[in-house]
């Protein structure tokens, strides 16, 4: 072992808070003297190679379980778990696990953390390691939501109690709520932003980085599995009627990823350019309302920054939903809409966002990374 710590990072692939969570975590860790080296498919690997992290070369192997969800998405029209979705998410994440099994040596490391990592939970060759191991996660169990996903229900929730009980620590980073029923031993630490609050740009210096002016600004989240797309249409329309009520507002649209710049530039949207793309959370002030799936990684930067935002859940995505119902209860600059909406009840609570402003950010919901990067230390140090 060198004069530094080394961390193994294995981040989970559907959509890009996995990865914004990280990048903050990480960031900690590597101002207590970690060497940390990520393992990242897909569009979660270039956000944290944007932010100048160390990704694994083998991560461009893997395959991404993003890229399922958003395939089955739109196939199905929901985010829910049917056994086939479950079925093909298993097979992918197996693969990818033989990858990672037959490439790295995990003795070249001092501590493995998994957030939501489906290769590392399945993997009884990382989980049997003597290396110290910790989870972090959003939820602790899959609620069905239909008869079609009892039996999904059951084959996630076996493999995840199967899971859980391997790691030597495990930290729950969603909404107090979700920890209701635990047997595990999580401790709570709550949504971590994907930014420090000192790397956010001012309002006027936001908006000289994105070229923008002096008008009033949306900006549209896709969501990092792009699955948000489907709703462009809507908001598009919300647009024209918040212009027929004589408000006069831009619609900027963040992509979330690369993969999807090239559709929206063919589409005439204004959009996010690809050098600001995975860099967005620092520059969030810039706009008056910020419009997104509702995500807990959007939701804890709308609440770190104070900026407006209005969620809404993609259709049947149970972790979505419930963040939708909860975010109300704790957070008074965030609207939230539920699975069914419309064109009018977006402009509507845009518009309502729009005259209540800017808010104070609210950092007693938001968990701590330095309070996480220090757990993590003391489990790797607990080991020498």
């Amino acid at each position: 072992m060198g004069l530094s710590m080394r961390a193994l990072y294995m981040i989970s692939s559907i959509g890009l808070g996995h990865a914004a969570r990280a990048r903050v975590v990480a960031s900690e860790l590597t101002r207590r003297g970690f060497d940390v080296e990520f393992i990242a498919s897909g569009a979660s690997g270039e956000y944290l190679e944007a932010w100048g992290f160390n990704v694994n070369k083998l991560s461009r192997e893997l395959r991404s379980l993003g890229d399922v969800f958003y395939r089955n998405y739109l196939r199905r029209g929901s985010g829910g778990f049917s056994l086939g979705v479950v079925m093909e998410m298993g097979r992918v994440a197996s693969r990818n696990r033989v990858i990672v099994e037959g490439s790295i040596d995990l003795d070249d490391y001092d501590l493995l953390i998994a957030d939501e990592s489906w290769e590392a939970m399945g993997s009884n060759r990382i989980l049997s390691h003597k290396i110290p191991k910790a989870i972090l996660i959003d939820f602790i169990a899959y609620r069905a939501r239909g008869f079609s996903e009892i039996i999904p229900r059951i084959l996630v929730n076996r493999f995840l109690t199967k899971a859980f009980r391997r790691f030597d620590l495990r930290l729950f980073i969603g909404f107090r709520e979700g920890l209701r029923g635990d047997k595990y031993g999580f401790k709570y630490i709550g949504p971590i932003p994907p930014v420090l609050e000192k790397e956010m740009l001012d309002r006027d210096s936001a908006r000289r980085m994105l070229g923008l002016g002096d008008g009033v600004y949306i900006l549209f989240s896709l969501g990092g599995t792009g699955a948000g797309f489907e709703t462009l249409t809507k908001i598009l329309d919300a647009m024209r009627i918040l212009r027929d009520w004589d408000i006069d507002a831009e619609l900027v649209v963040a992509p979330g990823s690369r993969g999807f710049l090239e559709h929206l530039n063919r589409l005439g949207v204004k959009v996010v350019d690809d050098k600001h793309i995975y860099k967005l959370p620092t520059l969030v002030r810039a706009f008056d309302v910020v419009v997104s799936p509702s995500g807990l990684s959007t939701i804890s930067l709308l609440a770190i920054s104070g900026v407006p935002g209005v969620v809404f859940p993609l259709r049947g995505h149970f972790e979505q939903i419930e963040n939708s119902l909860l975010v109300s209860r704790y957070l008074s600059n965030i609207y939230s809409l539920g699975e069914a909406w419309s064109p009018t009840d977006m402009a509507r609570t845009i518009k309502r966002a729009l005259g209540a402003g800017s808010a104070k950010g609210y950092r007693g919901v938001l968990g701590d990374p330095s309070m996480v990067a220090d757990l993590l230390s003391q489990l790797s140090f607990r080991a020498l």
